[in-house]
């Protein structure tokens, strides 16, 4: 693959151009380009004032698509939820898969921007769907009581490596709350 090729992180297209600062599918914010594939990445352009608007598809992704606790949840609930044992189990995951993607949405379209490095890049095996493990991506930032940590998951292995620079957005009010800009898939 071309060096100067970037994975759109709101919809997961690959934009050849290395020109494009927005993904010719989506419109979301692509990452930086890199040149060199053995040197660190910079912070690149700030995300946009709050609140931002994210691309429909990448809403609709991070609340069921995508999250595997609302779809069993939601099966179990709605599909199987007369045996109340399987209502019992759903409707609690249902519940948690639901306000966790809220939350991440919440942090993604009213978080403070602040610059933030990748500290870990590898497959976390504690998670399996279909016989594959998703990337786990570590990265710190600057909080009000000093250095804070965070991980996000990709399934798609992500451009980001260990040192790279990237924004990260966090919630003012509880700083644990925080995810990398752009997003990955």
């Amino acid at each position: 693959m071309d060096t100067l090729a970037r994975t759109c992180g709101w919809c997961g297209s690959t934009m050849l151009d290395a020109t494009l600062t927005h993904c010719s599918s989506c419109g979301g914010p692509l990452p930086a380009p890199r040149p060199d594939p053995t040197a660190p990445v910079g912070l690149g352009p700030p995300p946009p004032p709050s609140p931002r608007v994210l691309p429909p598809a990448f809403r609709r992704d991070v609340l069921v698509w995508k999250n595997v606790l609302v779809i069993i949840g939601g099966i179990f609930t709605f599909f199987f939820g007369w045996t109340i044992v399987f209502a019992l189990i759903g409707a609690p995951m249902l519940y948690f898969g639901w306000t966790r993607a809220q939350r991440r949405l919440q942090v993604l379209e009213q978080g403070a921007p602040v610059p933030g490095r990748v500290t870990e890049v590898d497959r976390d095996t504690s998670v399996k769907i279909n016989n594959k493990s998703p990337w786990r991506i570590r990265f710190e930032y600057a909080g009000p009581k000093g250095r804070e940590e965070g991980w996000v998951h990709a399934w798609k292995r992500p451009e980001l490596r260990e040192g790279d620079q990237s924004w990260v957005l966090v919630m003012p009010e509880d700083p644990s709350q925080a995810c990398l800009w752009p997003p990955v898939k």
